[in-house]
C-alpha cells in the first residue's frame, strides 16, 4: 500500500458538488468524549469513553453564482440552514477510495478580505448530528451519471472484515512486533492477513505466520526499520481436507469461527475433483468442520479459507446532485465474489428512497450479513435522463 496525496479531491453538502470552491480540507474528525476514572491504585490514567462526536471542516473560497441550477458555495452555505445536511468527502473519484461522511450542522459561516485584496472564506465546520462521522469506500467514482437504470461497477470490500484484530501499530525490531487494540486470540503457527498497516518500512501488508506473545502481542518475520500504524490482522484458517460428499465437509486444523450463512473464499486447496477454489456459502457442522454446497468426487487436502461477510450491516450516504425525469431509485447489491460464481443481489434495506428531484439521504441496515463485494445501481418505473451522484458505503 502506498502513501497517496489529496489531489483531485471531493467534497459533497446535501445536493451539491462544492469540490471547486474549497480550497482545503482541515478536519475529517471522528472523536469521543472521556470520563477520567483514575484509582488511586493506578499508576497511569484510566478512562471511558463516552459519546462519539464528529466533524468535516474545510476553507471556501467566495463563488456567489446562483442560477440556472448552478450555486457558489456562498449562495449553497451563506444561510445557516437550521436541519442537518449531509457532507461527504471523497480521498479522490476512484471506485473504493476511501470517504467520510456524516449528517450534521453547519454551524458557522464567514468571509474575509485581506489587505492584499484578496477575498476568502473563513473555516467552515459542519458538526454530526445524531451518528458520528462515518469512514467508508466510494461506491461511486466521485460523481456517477447514469441516462437509464445501471448496474454499476462492484467495487472488493477485502478480506480483512468479520473477525480480524484492529492494529495499533508495528514495532521497530526483527522480527517486527504487532500490537492489536484488543485480544487477538491467536496462537503461535497461526496465519493472518494483514492489510490496511500504513507507515512502515519494509511493507508488512500481506500474508504471515505469527509468534503469540501475549493476548495484545504477536511477531511476524518482518524486519521493520520504521514503524507503521493502523490497519487490521485477519485469521486465516489453515484446511485438512475436502470429503468424499455432497456437499462435501471441510475439515480445518484449528477452530474455523465461522457460522451457517458465511461466505468464504477457499484458496491454495489441491487434488479435489471438481477444483473448489472459489467462494462458497457455509454450513456450521463443528467447530473444525463445516460443508460446501458442491458435490466432490475426489478429495483433496491443504490450502485455506478466510471469511468475507460481515455481519454487522452498513450505511451508505446518497447525495443525488442533478436529476431530470420522472423517478430514478438507487440501491446496494453485493456479491461474494464479483458475479464470478455468486450473482449480484439486493442488500435487505439497502434502498434509498425513490427521488423524484434532488436530495440527499442516509441509509443504515442494521445488523446484517454483507458480502465482500458491494455495487451500486439505479433502476426506475416510468424513466429518466439524467441521474448525477454520489454515494458513500460504510461497513459496521
Amino acid at each position: 500500500m502506498a502513501k497517496e496525496a489529496g489531489l483531485g479531491d471531493r467534497l459533497f453538502i446535501h445536493t451539491y458538488n462544492l469540490s471547486g470552491d474549497v480550497g482545503s480540507v482541515q478536519t475529517l474528525g471522528l472523536n469521543y468524549a472521556e470520563q477520567v476514572v483514575t484509582g488511586i491504585d493506578k499508576s497511569s490514567t484510566e478512562r471511558l469513553l463516552l459519546l462519539g462526536d464528529g466533524e468535516i471542516g474545510f476553507n471556501n473560497y467566495f463563488n456567489p453564482e446562483d442560477g440556472a441550477g448552478v450555486e457558489g458555495l456562498h449562495e449553497v452555505l451563506n444561510t445557516l440552514p437550521a436541519t442537518d445536511r449531509i457532507a461527504s468527502y471523497f480521498r479522490g473519484i476512484v471506485l473504493g477510495t476511501m470517504t467520510a461522511s456524516l449528517v450534521g450542522k453547519q454551524v458557522n459561516y464567514g468571509l474575509a478580505r485581506g489587505a492584499d485584496g484578496a477575498l476568502i472564506g473563513a473555516a467552515i465546520s459542519v458538526k454530526a448530528n445524531g451518528t458520528e462521522l462515518e469512514y467508508g469506500e466510494a461506491g461511486t467514482p466521485g460523481p456517477r451519471t447514469d441516462v437509464a437504470a445501471t448496474d454499476g461497477t462492484g467495487f472488493d470490500g477485502g478480506l480483512r472484515r468479520r473477525g480480524a484484530s484492529n492494529i495499533v501499530s508495528s514495532s521497530i525490531a526483527n522480527p517486527t512486533n504487532i500490537l492489536t487494540a484488543g485480544p487477538h486470540g491467536l496462537a503461535t503457527g497461526d496465519w493472518v492477513t494483514i492489510a490496511g498497516h500504513v507507515g512502515m518500512i519494509p511493507e508488512v501488508n500481506g500474508d504471515h505466520e505469527v509468534t503469540r506473545v501475549d493476548d495484545y502481542n504477536f511477531t511476524v518475520a518482518v524486519n521493520v526499520t520504521t514503524a507503521g500504524t493502523g490497519g487490521t490482522a485477519q485469521p486465516i484458517v489453515a484446511i485438512v481436507s475436502s470429503s468424499v460428499a455432497d456437499p462435501s465437509v471441510i475439515t480445518t486444523e484449528t477452530a474455523h469461527g465461522f457460522v451457517t450463512g458465511d461466505w468464504v473464499v477457499i484458496a491454495g486447496h489441491v487434488g479435489s475433483t471438481p477444483d473448489i477454489n472459489k467462494a462458497y456459502i457455509v454450513t456450521y457442522v463443528g467447530p473444525t468442520s463445516f460443508t460446501i454446497p458442491e458435490d466432490v468426487t475426489v478429495g483433496g487436502t491443504g490450502g485455506t479459507v478466510t471469511r468475507t461477510s460481515t455481519v454487522l450491516g452498513l450505511s451508505a450516504y446518497l447525495h443525488l446532485l442533478a436529476f431530470a425525469g420522472t423517478d430514478v431509485t438507487v440501491k446496494l447489491q453485493h456479491s461474494a465474489d464479483n458475479a464470478d460464481t455468486d450473482a449480484y443481489v439486493d442488500i435487505t434495506d439497502g434502498d434509498f428512497a425513490e427521488a423524484a428531484a434532488v436530495t440527499s439521504e442516509r441509509i443504515d441496515t442494521g445488523p446484517r450479513l454483507i458480502r465482500r463485494w458491494i455495487r451500486v445501481v439505479t433502476t426506475t418505473v416510468a424513466g429518466f435522463n439524467p441521474a448525477t451522484f454520489a454515494v458513500a458505503v460504510c461497513r459496521k
